[in-house]
């Protein structure tokens, strides 16, 4: 099995043979280097057999065109040097829309870490979906769609809807709320999908403008999903801060949890057995 396209005049070269994946059920992969492909290129697997031969669409192509000519279709590699990026100004909002891959930094909400970890930026620092933003003089709101891949029996789809608001309704307090819905399907080896959701609504005081600090801050959100409550104490300066941030749920959560654990686990093991 080769990959023939664009990049290499549709030829079945050696670079460019596919490999078997040991122990895997029909499996097949490459490994090139990110200058190997370009943005717009066509490509299709060619597949040699005895007594034959013939060119097939890889089953999770992300973007498959037909040509207008032959009207064939081919797999095609989308993946633009900069994102769509759309910005509007109505009245007092400002709206922004970006797509396709963009930098994680573009995110304006407000997240704690129960969303998302500081390590993320560094090992999955890009989105690859779309981000809506709307911004007013007291106000501003997000909502987006990270796509997290569907690639092979062994990682199927997973995406992210998340989004986040805040508001100041007086000099030193603003409410906002964060949430998401986390989908995640198993794969062929194990059955099932998995959703996650998670609300957290939230007040912030912000003594800043007293102190002649950047930030002094305390923010106490609640999470619905599941139940418990934090605690953000925030102080900083020049771009330095101290941050402490404390966590607290419910010991009905705690017994789910545990119940949800021993279930997952119940169910492990009848796979293992079967």
């Amino acid at each position: 099995m080769y990959l023939t396209g664009d990049f290499n005049n549709w030829q079945s070269l050696p670079a460019y043979r596919m490999k078997k994946v040991k122990r895997s059920n029909g499996v097949w992969e490459i490994e090139l280097k990110p200058e190997a492909m370009k943005h717009g290129d066509l490509y299709k697997l060619k597949i040699i057999w005895e007594g034959g031969e013939g060119e097939r669409i890889p089953s999770y192509a992300n973007r498959v065109v037909q040509d207008e000519v032959t009207k064939i279709f081919s797999a095609q590699v989308w993946a633009p040097e900069k994102p769509y990026h759309f910005r509007k100004k109505v009245a007092k909002t400002d709206m922004e829309i970006y797509a396709g891959i963009f930098p994680r930094r573009v995110m304006g909400g407000v997240y704690s870490q129960a969303f998302f970890s500081d390590s993320l930026s560094f090992y999955d620092n890009n989105l690859e979906g779309i981000l809506l933003k709307f911004k007013r003089p007291n106000a501003e709101f997000e909502v987006g769609c990270d796509w997290m891949g569907q690639y092979s029996e062994n990682q199927r789809e997973r995406f992210m809807i998340f989004t986040s608001g805040e508001g100041q309704v007086a000099p030193v307090m603003s409410v906002g709320y964060a949430g998401y819905m986390y989908h995640f399907a198993n794969t062929w080896h194990i059955k099932g999908l998995v959703d996650n959701f998670l609300l957290n609504p939230y007040i912030r005081l912000d003594f800043a403008q007293y102190t002649g600090l950047q930030k002094l801050s305390a923010t106490v959100g609640y999470y619905i999903f599941p139940r418990g409550v934090h605690l953000d104490l925030e102080a900083r300066k020049w771009n330095a801060a101290i941050i402490s941030t404390g966590y607290m749920t419910t010991a009905t959560t705690a017994q789910a949890c545990m119940t949800v654990w021993s279930s997952a686990t119940s169910h492990a093991s009848e796979s293992t057995s079967s």
